[in-house]
């Protein structure tokens, strides 16, 4: 999809568990194979807040990379997002889908958002990935680039 958009990638999650560092990954992976001139506005974030709201509200494409958690064979996630509000067990926690929900609320703009989700096993402390998680990040990486065009 190759394309002109304003277009934001926000990784988010503990960079110091593991596999829920996956978000900061596939944003610093991106970040060496798109340079510091790009278009694409990178950013990553611990947990998705409020504050977030008037930022993307400037964009067209916001692409959400974080990980979950699944008994299923479902290593990799592509979820297309439309705004919602979804209640969470911590208040101070947003969803993509609630994000997106807030913007158009508070701002009248709806960015198109996805979300691309990889699952994780280990949450231990420490900032490697495990191996299975990286296999599904890289390919990740490679499906955003396809994504928006370059």
């Amino acid at each position: 999809m190759k394309t002109d958009k304003k277009i934001r990638v926000i990784g988010y999650g503990n960079p110091t568990r593991r596999d829920d560092r996956v978000g900061w990954y596939v944003v610093e992976k991106l970040q060496a194979k798109l340079g510091y001139e790009s278009p694409v506005e990178l950013q990553t974030v611990h947990q998705l807040e409020i504050e977030l709201a008037d930022e993307i509200s400037h964009d067209e494409l916001v692409i959400f990379v974080d990980a979950h958690v699944s008994e299923e064979e479902d290593w990799k996630r592509i979820t297309p997002l439309e705004p919602g509000y979804e209640m969470g067990v911590v208040t101070h926690h947003l969803t993509p889908t609630s994000l997106i929900g807030l913007t158009k609320a508070l701002y009248n703009k709806e960015p198109q958002g996805i979300l691309f989700s990889v699952k994780g096993t280990d949450f231990n402390f420490g900032e490697n990935l495990s191996p299975q998680t990286q296999k599904y990040a890289d390919e990740v990486i490679e499906d955003i680039l396809k994504y928006i065009g370059k």
